[in-house]
């Protein structure tokens, strides 16, 4: 009997709705972290359940799998069911923008404010070409913001912003933002250290004027056309510039750029050899540098001595290229492209240096005077502990008889050797007798095949 009792007690315990005796601050946070129409149909669990996901802080709500109609009501059903003295942390919306629903819109904006949201996150797309949502100005008025993140928006005639508790801004294809838009944005940020500038193809010569800005990206779209991109931000820290196809900037000045400690570069080609090499002694305290496909680079001169990683890709023929590099404290060095720059480097420090050559795209692959500039290439870099190789094909690390006969090895010192191809090694043993001769002193040697993406560059 006693045996019985205790079977019962046990099943009963396994029934129990263990989840609905956690504390309130832990089921909100668990039900923060899915999105709010999941959230929602918890109500049905219980009675203490029924209204548990109206206060929780964070709303999360997307249309992916809604016929839109019926997202906008279920919406507004969230909206209005939400309590009104529970406060709202953060607030994503991702949905298509119908303009005949604005008001409905307008009045969802009006409780997120009134709620002195904390982040605030809107992608809004058009459903037709340039009805874009324009955002409330009490959004834009809103003290308790800290991260706003707005994309296929718009941002037309800002009379005043105050948002003196701001310290992310993203803006995404935003519509009707133009240069002194811009400008009055950022004046009513005072405490902005995150700018991220994508697709804003309105502005033409943005000015970014901030004396807190520690991150400034700016991404330009086939539709942007800069002329002068000013940046005037004294503790600037990291700066990322990156042009997509068929984008276009004629000019990048910077105020001051002694705080700046990492730099990249991605398709940006309107700046030569003198403007970097001009722009590096200005950053004395620079430390990373990405330089991707900047092909209007010819004698690139790297002189700074706290810079520690470098980053070099080129999507073309490298043609007497040079780099020379003077970097005393430098650990990583990669290196990107379809052939050897004449290379000079000084670093004492370097740990590891990447290696990444697509032979098969260039015009000259595995003829002997390929073969000898790559020699050259590796010669300098026998300061590194470990160096790592990817290539496409096996053929290029097994070096002809006739080279092998006639020159020193390139890398005599090299304890550490990772080689990765793209196909598969055929020739292992070839492949193994060659990477000997170019590194006789080799403690560590390793053969990998590796799908490599960039194997063939366009």
């Amino acid at each position: 009997m006693a045996a019985k009792r205790a079977k019962n007690e046990d099943q009963m315990n396994r029934r129990r709705d263990r989840i609905s005796e956690l504390p309130d601050p832990i089921i909100h946070q668990i039900l923060s972290l899915v999105p709010t129409k999941e959230a929602a149909r918890t109500s049905v669990l219980s009675k203490r359940w029924r209204y548990t996901w109206t206060s929780i802080s964070t709303v999360k709500l997307f249309d992916f799998c809604f016929i839109r109609e019926r997202f906008y009501e279920s919406v507004d059903e969230c909206m209005m069911s939400h309590e009104r003295d529970a406060s709202l942390n953060k607030f994503r919306l991702y949905t298509k923008y119908l303009y005949g629903k604005r008001p409905l819109m307008d009045n969802w904006m009006n409780i997120v404010a009134q709620k002195n949201v904390k982040e605030l996150d809107l992608h809004l797309k058009p459903h037709f070409k340039k009805e874009f949502y324009p955002l409330p100005q009490a959004l834009l008025r809103l003290r308790s913001l800290t991260v706003v993140k707005l994309e296929n928006l718009s941002l037309e005639n800002l009379p005043s912003v105050s948002l003196p508790s701001l310290k992310l801004l993203v803006l995404r294809e935003i519509s009707k933002l133009d240069d002194k838009g811009l400008e009055t944005l950022l004046l009513g940020c005072p405490h902005l250290e995150k700018l991220l500038l994508d697709g804003c193809d309105e502005l033409s010569n943005p000015r970014v004027s901030s004396s807190t800005i520690k991150s400034l990206e700016i991404f330009l779209n086939f539709k942007c056309k800069y002329g002068l991109v000013l940046v005037d931000a004294a503790d600037l820290r990291s700066f990322v510039f990156n042009v997509t196809s068929k984008g276009s900037c004629d000019r990048i000045n910077f105020s001051r750029a002694a705080s700046i400690r990492n730099v990249s570069f991605t398709n940006y080609v309107n700046f030569d050899d003198n403007w970097l090499e001009g722009l590096i002694s200005r950053m004395p305290l620079l430390q990373s540098l990405a330089l991707d496909n900047c092909c209007s680079l010819r004698n690139i001169k790297i002189n700074c001595e706290d810079l520690k990683s470098l980053y070099l890709r080129e999507t073309k023929e490298c043609n007497g290229e040079n780099l020379i590099i003077n970097a005393p404290n430098l650990l990583s060095f990669t290196y990107e492209g379809m052939s050897m720059l004449n290379l000079s480097i000084d670093a004492p420090k370097v740990s590891q240096v990447n290696i990444l050559i697509s032979a098969e795209a260039s015009s000259k692959a595995y003829d002997i005077e390929w073969y000898n500039n790559l020699i050259d290439f590796l010669s300098n870099l026998d300061c590194a502990e470990t160096l790592n190789i990817h290539v496409c094909s096996e053929k290029a690390l097994i070096f002809p008889i006739e080279s092998r006969n006639v020159r020193f090895s390139p890398l005599p010192s090299l304890k550490n050797l990772k080689v990765k191809t793209h196909r598969p090694v055929f020739r292992k043993k070839k492949m193994s007798e060659s990477l000997g001769w170019v590194a006789p002193s080799v403690q560590t040697l390793s053969i990998e095949q590796e799908f490599l993406r960039w194997c063939c560059f366009n």
